[in-house]
C-alpha cells in the first residue's frame, strides 16, 4: 500500500464526509486527485481500491499509536488520523517548497 501522504489524508477526509460508502468515496477521490494530486503518479481510486486502503490506514494507525487504543470511537479515531495524516502532508509540502526555494537562490 504505497499511496501517497496527500492521497491517504484525501481519502481519509472522503471516508469522514461519505462514510463507508466506498462508492462515493471513490468518485471524491477521484475529483480530489485530478485537482490535488495532479503531479502525482496516477493511482486507481476505484471502490475496492479505496476500502482496503482505508482499512489498511486505519489499521497501521491503531499500530503505530499509543491514544489509539485509549480510543473506543471510530469517528475519533478516524479524526485522530486525519490529524496525523495532515501533519505528514504539511510537512512533506513544506520540504518541497523549501526545496525549490534552495533551487531558484
Amino acid at each position: 500500500m504505497d499511496w501517497s501522504d496527500g492521497a491517504n489524508y484525501f481519502l481519509l477526509k472522503s471516508v469522514q464526509q461519505c462514510g463507508l460508502d466506498f462508492a462515493k468515496v471513490a468518485k471524491r477521490m477521484d475529483k480530489s486527485a485530478s485537482v490535488f494530486l495532479s503531479n502525482e503518479q496516477p493511482r486507481d481510486f476505484g471502490e475496492k481500491s479505496c476500502s482496503l486502503q482505508y482499512n489498511f490506514l486505519m489499521a497501521t494507525y491503531r499500530q503505530k499509536t499509543d491514544t489509539a487504543s485509549l480510543v473506543k470511537d471510530d469517528s475519533a479515531l478516524l479524526s485522530s488520523a486525519i490529524d496525523f495524516y495532515t501533519n505528514l502532508r504539511r510537512n512533506h509540502l513544506i520540504a518541497k517548497r523549501d526545496e525549490y526555494q534552495q533551487i531558484i537562490e
